[in-house]
């Protein structure tokens, strides 16, 4: 992210203060967009499902070993992977093509129609699909926000059910970790239901054994430092790492742009624990 770009996501803090509201998500948007980099090689539509959002677009060329799974936010009620006229988020795309991996980005069905759990058996369906095409590549899956719960959500039910996930490593941008205490937001109550009914998260994340990488940003809204936090205390292990100078959105938005501190460190993220594996 250019020292510009900087002084205007503190600009947008200033004017929105912490709130995620349609104007503040089109403004971080509009920031970004000019800078967003097009992919080379992209398949789009790729059915993993029956339902009219269970398709991903594909970037990059196959034969690549490792493959960059990005699950999208919105809200858990909103949000898709992007149709070809948009920047978003086909520039994560065009990075892991440009740093000789493969992408993936699905959409996912969506509450209200689908609550807890139909997103997260959705990612699990992505994530498996790959691993049965590809055995040998390594798939690192990437969330944010609502993505990331999902993410979350995936590997503590498999934590639970003694089947962990396929991936080589997570990566989660500004999450919700601990469901129970994410309060009574729209989008979150239309997803997981009132907080008593909610399944928490923060015993199985502190039992995972793949690598695990947390962020949250420097102008992220209360809830989601809130959740950083209980993740620091329930998990004082796990790699959480503050991201200055960014918001909610231009973590996943940044990527592939000028100066991409965000894409710097999740390659360094990937070749270390890619030696580490094979080491």
């Amino acid at each position: 992210m250019t020292p510009k770009q900087q002084t205007q996501i503190a600009a947008l803090d200033q004017i929105h203060g912490g709130s995620l509201s349609p104007e503040f998500v089109a403004a971080t948007y509009q920031l970004f967009a000019p800078t967003a980099p097009s992919p080379e090689h992209v398949r789009r539509d790729l059915a993993y499902g029956g339902h009219k959002h269970q398709k991903f677009d594909r970037y990059g060329l196959p034969d690549k070993s490792d493959i960059i799974v990005y699950i999208h936010g919105g809200g858990f009620v909103a949000g898709s992977k992007g149709n070809p006229d948009s920047p978003f988020f086909a520039n994560i795309g065009a990075w892991a093509e440009a740093s000789g991996m493969q992408a993936v980005v699905p959409d996912y069905r969506l509450a209200p129609d689908h609550p807890y759990p139909d997103a997260r058996d959705d990612i699990t369906s992505v994530v498996g699909l790959l691993h049965r095409e590809r055995p040998d590549a390594r798939i690192w899956l990437v969330g944010q926000s609502a993505g990331a719960a999902h993410v979350a959500d995936a590997l503590a039910f498999g934590q639970r059910q003694n089947v962990p996930l396929p991936v080589a490593g997570v990566i989660m941008f500004s999450g919700i970790y601990d469901p129970p205490s994410a309060g009574t937001h729209p989008g979150i109550s239309a997803y997981y239901g009132a907080p008593s009914e909610r399944t928490g998260n923060l015993p199985q994340l502190g039992r995972i054994r793949v690598p695990a990488l947390y962020t949250v940003s420097q102008y992220d809204p209360p809830l989601f430092r809130q959740q950083a936090q209980a993740l620091r205390d329930a998990c004082p292990q796990a790699d959480l790492r503050e991201l200055p100078h960014h918001n909610h959105l231009s973590t996943a938005l940044s990527i592939g742009g000028p100066q991409d501190d965000v894409g710097a460190m999740l390659l360094d993220f990937i070749r270390q624990n890619t030696s580490a594996h094979t080491a």
